[in-house]
């Protein structure tokens, strides 16, 4: 993380809130032979000794009070947990963003970004989702790769629609593909009738959203394929945006496999922003 910090730094990103103890991060520095100087370079917040202590235990308190939190739990966690901090910071203003996860499970972070930042006004509980990015010359995204375990239609439309506006935030215009392993209505069991199902919902709740379904992976990744299948697909090239019913990933990811020969390593470029400031 420190590395990355340094990066962050040099290449004007962001201006890095780091969460640790100052002699560790000091010591680690050293080790790696980084430049970079908490106070200088980047905040530092130590969770042993942070003015904002008490204000976020009172907000923990206040978020989480009724799902178990104790008093003195909500003490121990703002002491100790740094994904609880980073979140509290975020939901504080105190910071722009967050990145959490390089340590611990899964589930535990999610469960606390959840509960304290919790998603947008104006949607559903229950949609939030994991928007994973796999390096390639088309830049695609997969919709939800971790999250919900077996999201409805209406929930894998919704998601598809809020993966599309961040994806427009890289400079890259989404087209969305729900994927099956019924290939336009080659097969009808329960879940290709979701996706088919959802495919129908994204075509009305964001009809400027180009967008099909539900296919194959490969029929996504080829116009060619899906031409064969069906011509009068509304979705045109490649599709950049997979939606997961989530029971199909590994075949999913193995139908997009077959194209990993021509895949490398590049960097989305997202339009030039301004400076923000980001916790680690």
């Amino acid at each position: 993380m420190l590395r990355a910090a340094q990066v962050v730094i040099e290449e004007q990103i962001a201006t890095p809130i780091l969460i640790g103890r100052p002699h560790v991060v000091e010591v680690r520095l050293k080790r790696y032979g980084l430049r970079i100087r908490p106070g200088i370079d980047f905040e530092l917040v130590n969770p042993e000794d942070d003015p904002r202590y008490r204000h976020y235990v009172d907000l923990l308190i206040e978020l989480a009070g009724r799902r178990g939190y104790t008093q003195e739990a909500a003490r121990t966690l703002v002491r100790t947990d740094t994904t609880v901090i980073a979140a509290l910071a975020l939901k504080r203003d105190d910071a722009d963003a967050m990145i959490c996860g390089l340590e611990g499970r899964f589930e535990r972070h999610l469960r606390n970004v959840s509960l304290i930042i919790g998603p947008r006004p104006g949607v559903r509980d229950l949609d939030l989702c994991a928007l994973s990015m796999l390096i390639d010359p088309a830049r695609s995204l997969f919709t939800d790769t971790y999250v919900t375990v077996d999201p409805s239609a209406e929930e894998i439309a919704e998601m598809t629609i809020l993966a599309a506006e961040e994806i427009r935030r890289f400079g890259i215009e989404p087209k969305a593909a729900l994927l099956s392993h019924s290939n336009f209505g080659s097969r009808d069991p329960p879940t290709a009738l979701k996706m088919r199902q959802a495919a129908a919902i994204l075509r009305r709740m964001a009809p400027e959203l180009e967008s099909d379904g539900e296919m194959h992976g490969d029929s996504a990744l080829s116009e060619i394929l899906r031409s064969r299948v069906y011509p009068q697909a509304l979705l045109k090239g490649e599709a950049n945006l997979a939606g997961l019913s989530q029971s199909r990933r590994g075949q999913h990811r193995h139908d997009d496999g077959q194209d990993a020969d021509r895949r490398t390593a590049c960097r989305p470029d997202p339009p030039p922003a301004r400076p923000g400031r980001r916790i680690s």
